[in-house]
């Protein structure tokens, strides 16, 4: 989901200063826990948590009082949560906009109907490659390419009889082995009924040996590129475009000289804020409170805002210490922030814009 708020006069005036307003959206991390073995991610290698049933119900009850409107479950694979579909009901109760960011192999015949029957409203599913033993060797996991596809169907199929607008949304990891071939990853619409495609460029560190050379993002942006914006709109997808047109903030920054370490957003970060954790906020399944879902809240303590289990997400959000982090993201000092990319960097890029437009009008 694109995070699309219409801003109050007030709240543009709080933003100004770098105070917290709400939280929009918040992404809940269920589980740790996962069934991949994907090659970009280390959670698996972490020991298993799982966020207790009754913090995960006290905090979508609070994140709804405070006017949250977007609640993300993701994990590890939060479906492997034991009570998800009890917390997925309770949710929708709330008439929160609820999102799954899963890679599909749980996802059954009872579960894809009970949740779009409930009324998802977005299932955003992994798939790296049209290939599938490319797929499933990234992510270790066998038979994770036809499951994927599978709970795509399955999700559409149930979409269609309930009449609900359910968006299923393709999230594809771009590195030096697939890069060339993200084409015929959109040509997967014709396999299988999704309405949107995320191209992220991988990030982790520990993967620079994954990172695209500078000779091969060129090579993206001169010869897939152009194929890549054709099919988009043959097929058809109105979504994220910026993911498609612009994954490794080329165009934005007009500079390489961070991107093949993974720092995408380094030059854009150095001329705007970041307003982010004024809008959302990302709930580890240990109970902490992060400000975004890059901060390496496993490396520094200093990115966890307060844990659930220790105090309320209301008085978390409303912290000195939170309120000092916003503040120091008027000129985002992290190296986190430089790994940025995507929807979030295209809602700062509007917000700052709207801001100044304020100010000096």
């Amino acid at each position: 989901m694109n995070i699309e708020i219409k801003l109050t006069n007030r709240e543009i005036r709080q933003l100004k200063h770098f105070h917290a307003i709400r939280p929009y959206r918040i992404k809940i991390q269920l589980t740790n826990a996962c069934n991949a073995r994907c090659a970009h991610c280390n959670l698996y290698k972490l020991p298993p948590r799982t966020l207790h049933t009754s913090i995960a119900k006290e905090l979508l009850t609070s994140a709804k009082e405070m006017g949250c409107e977007e609640i993300d479950f993701t994990g590890g694979e939060p479906t492997l949560h034991p009570d998800f579909l009890d917390l997925f009901k309770i949710a929708k109760k709330l008439e929160l906009k609820v999102k799954i960011n899963t890679n599909g192999y749980v996802i059954n015949e009872f579960l894809a109907k009970e949740i779009v029957r409930l009324g998802l409203r977005e299932l955003a599913i992994s798939i790296d490659s049209h290939l599938p033993e490319v797929h499933n060797n990234m992510r270790g996991l066998k038979n994770g390419w036809q499951k994927a596809i599978e709970a795509i169907s399955l999700v559409d199929k149930y979409r269609k009889i309930f009449n609900k607008n359910t968006k299923i949304t393709l999230y594809s990891i771009i590195n030096k082995n697939n890069y060339r071939d993200t084409p015929k990853i959109l040509d997967l619409k014709k396999v299988a009924n999704f309405d949107e495609i995320n191209f992220i460029p991988i990030k982790n560190p520990e993967n620079r040996l994954l990172f695209l050379s500078k000779r091969e993002i060129e090579d993206f942006y001169l010869r897939i590129r152009p194929i890549l914006l054709r099919k988009y709109k043959e097929l058809g997808f109105t979504g994220i475009y910026r993911t498609v047109n612009d994954p490794f903030e080329i165009l934005s920054s007009d500079d390489y000289s961070g991107v093949c370490n993974g720092k995408y957003t380094e030059k854009i970060y150095k001329n705007i804020s970041c307003f982010i954790p004024n809008f959302y906020a990302y709930i580890i399944s240990d109970g902490s409170v992060v400000p975004c879902c890059v901060a390496p809240h496993w490396l520094k303590k200093r990115y966890i805002m307060g844990n659930l289990y220790n105090k309320s997400f209301d008085k978390i959000w409303h912290s000195k210490k939170f309120n000092l982090f916003r503040k120091s993201l008027k000129h985002p000092p992290y190296e986190m922030c430089k790994t940025c990319s995507g929807h979030h960097t295209e809602f700062n890029i509007k917000v700052n814009k709207l801001i100044n437009e304020k100010i000096y009008a």
